[in-house]
């Protein structure tokens, strides 16, 4: 593992204990862990994104079959890879047998970690339920002395095998499963090694994974006023965390599809946006049919599909596939994949919104609120963003956001943080098409006062933060353009940091 990712990896690992710590007395049963096992760079893959998010709902489906009620639901794709977690009402040992024999029946289940805690934080073991330790993928049928190889946990203890020995032993379940296709070779030095070959499909791939993250880490940060989150439904009664994980469940497969129509059409990227916009529909309709008509990501569709085709297109360039050169900074290089993406769009306001005054309103077309605000205040909303480069990420949050991870504060408050001051910049035409004026003056003054109090790391700027939401819940009013520009900061903060 290089060093960067390791030390990446290793801070993810310590969060994922503290998480676990926090959220096990929560439970009126067990908390239960899902995580994946295979090597790092395998996991840190998008096949491997996806892969944990259909593992995710395949779980919730077999609680929802043995009549266990779920009060919690997370995932996360960080830099150790995905990982899930649930708030059952199973008793630990429930849950603790299920798991080992999911992991033992499920085709996937040998790539798979499905770890259990009481609510007093104590971890069960598959000793204490008469199983050993579970084997190495690789020299499983070497002994029976755990210290000889057919350990799993004492293998890695001492990195017994090369990493792409451990992926050939991974992609062997893979394709047991139907799985296989997809995949490629992720780890360094590997034998057999066609990353030269697969250069396109890994380029689309680290884009889409920083894509997919991105969309679930923002949909994870709680406590976000007015917002859906794990905890908490904003302002919304027709949509909930769950149905946001579905959402992006079913938009995965599209954003290598951006991406790699970028690298495609690398040299044209002012023609890009009329070949984008067919694959954005698609991507649509994938989503209607996810969350049975909900709008979740729709304005995220088609601001991250413009920075996937914007990395894409830049993946030459520079001496990282992103377009990064060494010296350059994140910000800088952020704001070149900014500027590709401003190209792409074009003059997209004036082309679909200029002659709107003059189309005939009747019942087959009447303009939407993001049109009629154009058309009698002009503002732009997410073309007007997407246009200019999104200079509310590139100016605003996006620094917010690097300023305070690099002043050690905890990553979800350095977040939440941005967040707020998204509100206090962003005209967001959400909030003004369900509270207007009025509604857009409460979220602007209330951020500002959480962000005055210290934010989201100060006691008292938590409380403002509580008020804010209790507002915006009174408005029904819901942030959501702000929350969308919040992804696209964690996608440029992943690429470019």
């Amino acid at each position: 593992m290089p060093p960067v990712f390791r030390a990446g990896a290793l801070k993810a690992r310590e969060e994922r204990w503290k998480r676990k710590l926090s959220l096990a007395p929560r439970a009126s049963g067990s908390l239960c862990v899902l995580t994946l096992r295979m090597p790092h760079a395998l996991r840190m893959s998008y096949p491997a994104s996806r892969l944990s998010l259909d593992l995710h709902f395949d779980l919730l489906s077999a609680f929802a079959l043995r009549g266990w009620d779920l009060s919690y639901q997370l995932c996360l794709h960080g830099a150790d890879g995905p990982e899930s977690y649930f708030l059952l009402s199973a008793s630990p040992g429930e849950a603790k047998e299920f798991g080992i024999r999911w992991e033992e029946d499920h085709p996937l289940g040998g790539i798979a970690d499905f770890d259990v805690m009481d609510p007093s934080g104590n971890p069960l073991s598959r000793e204490s339920f008469g199983f050993g330790p579970r084997p190495c993928l690789v020299c499983q049928f070497m002994g029976s002395d755990p210290t000889n190889g057919v350990s799993g946990a004492a293998c890695a203890a001492r990195q017994a095998h090369p990493a792409w020995e451990v992926e050939s032993k991974v992609r062997d379940i893979l394709v047991r499963a139907g799985r296989g296709e997809e995949w490629l070779p992720y780890s360094d030095a590997h034998p057999a090694d066609t990353r030269a070959s697969g250069e396109e499909k890994l380029i689309a791939d680290r884009i889409a994974r920083a894509a997919l993250s991105a969309t679930l880490r923002e949909a994870a940060l709680a406590p976000k006023p007015g917002l859906v989150s794990p905890e908490s439904r904003g302002s919304h009664d027709d949509m909930d965390y769950g149905l946001f994980l579905a959402s992006a469940r079913a938009l995965a497969p599209y954003f290598s599809g951006f991406a790699a129509l970028g690298r495609r059409f690398r040299d044209s990227p002012g023609d890009m946006l009329p070949r984008l916009r067919p694959a954005g529909r698609e991507a649509e309709s994938a989503m209607f049919t996810a969350t049975g008509g909900v709008n979740t990501h729709k304005g995220l569709i088609f601001s991250l599909g413009l920075l996937c085709a914007a990395a894409g297109s830049m993946a030459e360039e520079g001496r990282s596939p992103f377009g990064k050169s060494e010296a350059e900074t994140p910000i800088a290089a952020a704001s070149r994949l900014c500027g590709r993406a401003a190209l792409i769009a074009g003059n997209i306001t004036e082309r679909d919104l200029a002659g709107l005054a003059a189309l005939p309103n009747g019942p087959e077309r009447r303009p939407t609120y993001g049109e009629t605000l154009y058309m009698k205040e002009g503002i732009r909303g997410v073309r007007g963003e997407a246009q200019d480069g999104f200079p509310s990420v590139l100016h605003h949050a996006l620094p917010k956001l690097e300023e305070g991870l690099q002043r050690g504060i905890d990553p979800d408050e350095a977040a939440l943080d941005t967040l707020l001051l998204l509100f206090t910049v962003v005209e967001d035409t959400n909030v003004l098409a369900r509270a207007g004026a009025k509604g857009l003056g409460s979220l602007k003054s209330g951020a500002s006062e959480a962000l005055a109090a210290g934010g989201a790391s100060s006691p008292l700027g938590r409380e403002k933060i509580r008020e804010l939401d209790e507002t915006l819940r009174a408005l029904r009013a819901s942030p959501g353009g702000c929350a969308d520009l919040l992804a696209l900061t964690f996608f440029l903060h992943d690429l470019c940091g």
